[in-house]
């Protein structure tokens, strides 16, 4: 039996120049050479993830107060020095000396569907198999590129795009290789854009095994994702209504049941990201409950929850039913794995918003209608024939969708800072210390990470 073996690559390597191990055979791994190697790849655990929790710490969701009589999170304080610092808008977020998780490991994961996508290529009789697979490593790609734009590059416009840096674009699979300046985020766009349409023809309709493999559905929902970040609604509707006709599935809430007794999983019975009908293309958080137990809700975001009927409040923030729980404070505790690839809800929500701004709003009416009907206890339709009221209904049903999920509430508040009835500003209080975070800030913007600027003297720090 051949053995399968395949090393990670950390970034580091990628930019740092280090030893060449370029045609290097690793004694007692297996260089991957059939599609069944290549195929075995995609299941590697690290590609099961993608994105980042703690850029919510930037954002109007959050709240820690300097300490708490919370029993399970005492606050600013007692946070890790990451959240510290991306809360109180410090200029850099990591040490020099640490890892930036969502630069090095969604880098590390590129090397893996480089991998992939190259020895595609390079295939002079590729089968209808090989094909698929390329198609899904395509879609990988974009995902993790898709995050890293909005993470450290400025929020798309078409005027600026071309100039505004982002990150570097590497789509070789050598272990090691020279410093690469960052690319534009028109240049990052296209390659996202690029990398799906080339997917679409290849991929399955329904996902090979389960959610974790990708499909036309999947690539279909990134490009909606794609063109609602870049403002181009009509395309983004376009391809949110492909997803929607190939799955429109919906979980509703009012069957979950709550565990009281639980602590941490397992709190309410949620299907697994696999197993969840809403769940078009899983990718976990790298922490299966993203910043669970770590974050209170801000009192903006609590203040836009019926808290009676919205069953997202009553299982996503812990209360006092929670047996190891006894502040009254609420915390952020979903009782599952958050997906941070593509789901329903969030084709739903894109398709309503760009009904909302360019087609035909009550369509978006119908739309968060029908996701707020599998989401409350008591529902009432919501009715009215004001656009700029549909489409704030809509903008507050995916803040609540979406509460405290990875880098959705930061890419939204980069993104409506060009929409003048939406944008946000939002003041942070910290002891005596106060932050106004106006539209357009530029603290919204990730910094590059010290270890990686050290080692790249090509690389330009955003201002912040």
């Amino acid at each position: 039996m051949k053995k399968r073996i395949f090393l990670p690559i950390a970034f580091a390597l990628l930019l740092s120049g280090c030893d060449d191990f370029l045609g290097i055979k690793p004694k007692g791994s297996l260089i991957p050479e059939s599609d069944k190697d290549f195929e075995y790849m995609l299941n590697y655990a690290q590609l099961l993830k993608t994105g980042e929790s703690y850029p919510t710490f930037l954002t109007d969701d959050a709240y820690l107060p300097l300490t708490s009589t919370n029993m399970v999170l005492q606050g600013f304080n007692s946070s890790t020095p990451d959240r510290k610092n991306a809360y109180s808008f410090q200029k850099d977020i990591f040490a020099d000396s640490d890892v930036d998780p969502l630069w090095e490991y969604s880098y590390q994961r590129l090397y893996y569907y480089n991998t992939v996508i190259n020895w595609a290529n390079g295939s002079s009789d590729l089968s209808e198999k090989g094909k698929s697979i390329r198609a899904e490593a395509l879609v990988g790609r974009a995902l993790e590129y898709l995050y890293l734009v909005n993470g450290y590059g400025k929020h798309y416009t078409p005027e600026t795009a071309g100039s505004d840096l982002a990150v570097p674009i590497i789509t070789e699979d050598l272990a090691s290789q020279p410093p690469k300046a960052r690319a534009t985020v028109q240049e990052v766009y296209d390659l996202i854009r690029s990398d799906l349409d080339k997917a679409i023809p290849d991929l399955p309709v329904r996902p090979v095994l389960n959610a974790f493999r990708a499909s036309k559905p999947a690539a279909y929902g990134l490009l909606a994702r794609t063109y609602l970040y870049m403002g181009d609604y009509a395309k983004a509707l376009k391809n949110a209504n492909e997803v929607l006709k190939l799955n429109a599935a919906l979980l509703d809430y009012n069957t979950l049941v709550a565990n009281p007794e639980a602590l941490g999983m397992n709190m309410v019975d949620m299907p697994v990201p696999k197993d969840n009908p809403e769940s078009i293309y899983a990718r976990t958080a790298p922490y299966s409950l993203g910043n669970a137990f770590g974050v209170f809700p801000s009192q903006s975001l609590e203040s836009i929850f019926d808290k009676e009927n919205d069953l997202r409040w009553q299982h996503v923030f812990a209360h006092k039913f929670q047996i190891y729980y006894t502040s009254p404070e609420p915390i952020y505790m979903p009782g599952w794995e958050i997906n941070l690839g593509v789901t329903t809800p969030e084709i739903y929500l894109i398709a309503a918003e760009s009904e909302a701004r360019v087609g035909n709003p009550q369509r978006a009416l119908e739309l968060i209608n029908t996701l707020r009907k599998n989401r409350l206890s008591k529902y009432t339709p919501l009715a009215s024939s004001d656009k700029s009221q549909i489409l704030k209904w809509v903008l507050e049903e995916r803040r609540r969708e979406f509460a405290e999920v990875g880098l959705f509430r930061l890419i939204d508040l980069k993104r409506l800072a060009k929409d003048p009835e939406n944008a946000v500003t939002f003041t942070r209080t910290l002891g005596e210390k106060t932050w106004t975070i106006t539209p357009g800030d530029p603290r919204l913007v990730l910094p590059i990470p010290g270890k990686i600027m050290l080692k790249n003297p090509l690389l330009v720090q955003n201002e912040r």
